[in-house]
């Protein structure tokens, strides 16, 4: 339980925008900030209402993680939304922002037909893209696809390049596969 605080803390310092054009654009990403922190506050005290808000409105405004984390409490039954397709839309919005988290999430909806028709090709283009930037969990599942050729030609080669990735990162199943 304690690390869940403490990983939402730390992708909220990694997203924290690094420049803003104007002034009002530099007090609005702040504002923006303040108001995903103040989520993260909520949700570690347990006020899920409260940070279901914050993330929501935080998300409204581009806070790639606050969209993430909206989509994440969704999905846990932390919160609820009139929209049908929330989760869908909170988490493609992450993950056109280039949340490698929340590509390889969206990537799995289309992966296990969760919410979405199953679509092999859709998710293969989701985890390459979380995969790329270093997403363990991507890159053993874009291992996957090119090794059963689910959503793309069938590649062992490439594979194993994918499996190998994540084995020097430190996957142990990798690792041990001798990849």
């Amino acid at each position: 339980m304690t690390l869940r605080p403490a990983a939402l803390a730390l992708a909220l310092i990694l997203s924290f925008p690094t420049q803003a054009t104007t002034p009002t654009a530099s007090a609005q990403s702040m504002e923006t900030v303040q108001l995903a922190q103040a989520g993260i506050d909520a949700y570690i005290h347990g006020d899920f209402g409260r940070a279901a808000r914050n993330f929501e409105l935080a998300g409204r405004r581009g806070h790639r993680l606050a969209q993430y984390n909206f989509a994440m409490m969704l999905v846990r039954g932390e919160t609820t939304s009139d929209d049908a397709n929330a989760l869908w839309n909170w988490l493609r919005k992450a993950s056109l922002s280039g949340l490698p988290d929340a590509q390889y999430a969206f990537a799995s909806l289309y992966d296990a037909g969760a919410g979405v028709p199953p679509d092999h090709r859709v998710a293969a283009k989701w985890y390459r893209k979380a995969a790329e930037q270093g997403h363990l969990a991507a890159q053993l599942a874009i291992g996957h696809l090119y090794l059963t050729g689910d959503g793309v030609n069938a590649d062992p080669h490439r594979a194993a390049r994918w499996f190998a990735m994540a084995a020097r990162a430190g996957d142990v199943v990798a690792a041990h596969a001798g990849l």
